[in-house]
């Protein structure tokens, strides 16, 4: 499989996608869109 995924940077548009919410469900981000503006924040863990 090819990697021609773009590396995002600040202020980038997110690309479409699909995420898993804490009960089980998912949500895709296109339905967050249509509520108003999203703000995706990625906080990293160390272990």
């Amino acid at each position: 499989m090819p990697n021609n995924t773009k590396l995002l940077v600040m202020g980038d548009n997110a690309p479409e996608f699909i995420a898993n919410t804490y009960d089980g469900s998912s949500i895709s981000l296109s339905e967050l869109k249509k509520a108003g503006t999203v703000v995706l924040i990625f906080i990293r863990s160390f272990s």
